[in-house]
């Protein structure tokens, strides 16, 4: 997991809301393919990290898929997504495509076609 802990955007978006303003936030679920190790986790949240406005980035292996939080406004969408594809992976929006279950599925099936054959 990365967050910006060490920016100062914490602290100004704590200074907004002291004040008695609300910071309009916004979380995406976001499915990942090509992640092969723990690698490729840390490649994404470093990429995710630099988007402007991106306050946390939890990226799970097992599960293909990156948790964000962000400040509408700062970050969108498409800066998201676009920063995961630069890295190097394909990504989409929870919601616009496959179940959990297809990505083990899917999983499951490649697994089986790299084991060497017995005999």
């Amino acid at each position: 997991m990365v967050t910006r802990e060490s920016t100062a955007l914490p602290k100004v978006l704590a200074a907004i809301e002291k004040a008695g303003y609300e910071v309009e936030k916004g979380k995406l679920e976001v499915s990942i393919e090509g992640m092969t190790c723990a690698s490729c986790v840390q490649r994404i949240e470093k990429a995710l990290a630099k988007v402007n406005g991106v306050t946390r980035a939890t990226v799970n292996l097992a599960t293909e898929r990156a948790a964000i939080e962000f400040t509408q406004g700062m970050a969108s969408e498409s800066a998201l997504l676009q920063a995961i594809e630069k890295a190097g992976y394909k990504a989409k929006t929870i919601g616009t495509e496959e179940k959990p279950a297809d990505a083990d599925e899917r999983k499951s099936a490649a697994f089986k076609n790299e084991r060497p054959a017995a005999g």
